[in-house]
């Protein structure tokens, strides 16, 4: 729901809803909230994302920036995630790849095979099942000791 009035905060087009009353699919939608992309269906807001996306390729919304220009972005990094730095050991992938070189498990330290994936995958439904097996106990012990 956040996300959603932030993108309305942004993009003032989309403020139509629904009106009053209406529900899911009637025709009482008018042709100006199917536009917006917004519907309100019992108190909550929705957000029709699809025909967001169609609006936005037509280059038919206007964003407003909801963060002025003067705001203090502290923990904010420009260059986090930035492509334009050199990396020796990708380059050097890269370069093997195009020349053609025959890469096997061997090439590469470390990670998982599907076999250890698998394993733990196991491992990890087991001890859920364990969880749920002893709260289930606790809670009938619970019960059993309340009487």
């Amino acid at each position: 729901m956040s996300i959603q009035l932030v993108l309305i905060e942004a993009v003032p087009s989309l403020n139509g809803v629904v009106r009053d009353g209406a529900s899911y699919g009637s025709e009482a939608e008018s042709e100006a909230d199917e536009e917006s992309g917004v519907v309100e269906r019992e108190g909550k807001i929705s957000i029709n994302m699809g025909h967001i996306r169609s609006i936005d390729s037509a280059c038919k919304i206007n964003v407003v920036s909801i963060i002025s220009d003067g705001a203090d972005l502290s923990n904010f990094e420009s260059d986090l995630g930035s492509d334009d730095k050199e990396d020796v050991l990708v380059d050097n992938l890269v370069k093997a790849a195009r020349e053609g070189f025959s890469f096997s498990n061997l090439n590469f330290k470390g990670g998982a095979t599907k076999a250890d994936v698998s394993r733990m995958r196991e491992e990890a439904i087991k001890e859920n099942n364990n969880r749920k097996t002893a709260s289930q106990s606790e809670i009938t012990c619970d019960r059993r000791c309340r009487r």
